[in-house]
């Protein structure tokens, strides 16, 4: 958002909106990107309809955010963070579960009344089909243990990012191909 925006909370955003259907808009990174998707998502679980202006890149989306010429975008916070620091953006809510430790006083969307809303990016380590178990669930082992250490948490904070690691035997592929099948639907994304 703005830092000129006359919104200082998701609430009063989307109060606004509802007041103003499809007269406010918001930039992503183009159609079926995460920042259209979550936007897409946030808009249908508030039952509310605003203007999506798709950008080439979220670089240009933001841009045009902090000039004015779209009302919000979502984004990661660390593509954010300059433009947050240097005070030409405010935040209004994270995506998350719960807060975030780079933005601790910036409140979830379900903590301002979209309950059950969350909305995050994963990274994921692959291995090739096939590989045994007891080598998957090692490296599952391994990798646990590293985002527990303080530097590797630390890291993560400075850049904005925040870890909520799950092993092997907690992914369920299945589940997420249907949840980001059914957003994609949803949203109307196109191929571009």
């Amino acid at each position: 958002m703005p830092a000129s925006s006359p919104y200082n909370n998701l609430k009063e955003l989307l109060a606004a909106a509802r007041q103003q259907p499809g007269k406010l808009s918001y930039s992503s990174g183009g159609s079926g990107s995460a920042s259209h998707l979550a936007t897409a998502d946030l808009l249908n679980a508030a039952k509310v309809q605003v203007l999506h202006v798709p950008y080439k890149t979220q670089a240009q989306a933001l841009t045009d955010t902090v000039g004015g010429q779209v009302n919000f975008t979502m984004t990661a916070i660390p593509t954010a963070a300059a433009q947050l620091k240097g005070g030409r953006l405010k935040a209004l809510a994270v995506t998350g579960t719960k807060r975030s430790a780079s933005l601790p006083d910036v409140p979830t969307v379900a903590e301002q009344g979209i309950e059950g809303y969350s909305f995050a990016s994963f990274s994921g380590v692959f291995a090739p089909a096939g590989t045994p178990d007891d080598i998957v669930r090692k490296l599952s082992d391994l990798l646990a243990e590293e985002v527990k250490k303080p530097a590797f948490i630390e890291m993560t904070i400075t850049q904005g990012i925040d870890i909520d690691f799950a092993d092997w035997k907690s992914w369920d592929s299945q589940a997420e191909r249907k949840k980001w099948q059914d957003l994609i639907t949803s949203s109307g994304a196109k191929p571009e």
